[in-house]
């Protein structure tokens, strides 16, 4: 996702508004998921996303009136969708993880998003 953003689509210090709802969404999920870690829950629910996203929402980079209530209210479908169709039931473990494996004397490296456990074993997500 990074070497996308920065390489190919040239997205660096100053992120296009797709690039800015895209972090957005990725921060809200990413702390209504630490809450399940906390409170030992599979996923949080939508009121717990959409919590965050008020306390995250800034319009700044949306370009102002009316453009960012229009934004704010797409974020707000996207999480509806996404919390309505979650693909998983998984228990998150961690977040933001580190990974770091050696093959055939390269060293590989790189962060998960998520790695969740369920009856099987672990599953990385993302």
């Amino acid at each position: 996702r990074r070497y996308a953003l920065e390489y190919r689509w040239r997205v660096g210090d100053d992120p296009s508004v797709h690039a800015s709802f895209g972090l957005l969404l990725h921060v809200v999920v990413d702390r209504s998921v630490l809450h399940d870690l906390v409170a030992g829950e599979v996923h949080a629910g939508l009121d717990d996303a959409l919590a965050e996203l008020e306390t995250l929402w800034d319009p700044a980079p949306f370009g102002g009136e009316p453009w960012a209530t229009a934004w704010k209210r797409r974020a707000v479908d996207v999480l509806a969708r996404l919390y309505s169709e979650w693909p998983s039931r998984r228990r998150p473990v961690v977040l933001e993880h580190r990974l770091e494996h050696e093959i055939d004397d390269i060293t590989w490296s790189g962060r998960a998003d998520r790695v969740e456990r369920d009856d099987a074993g672990l599953v990385i997500v993302d």
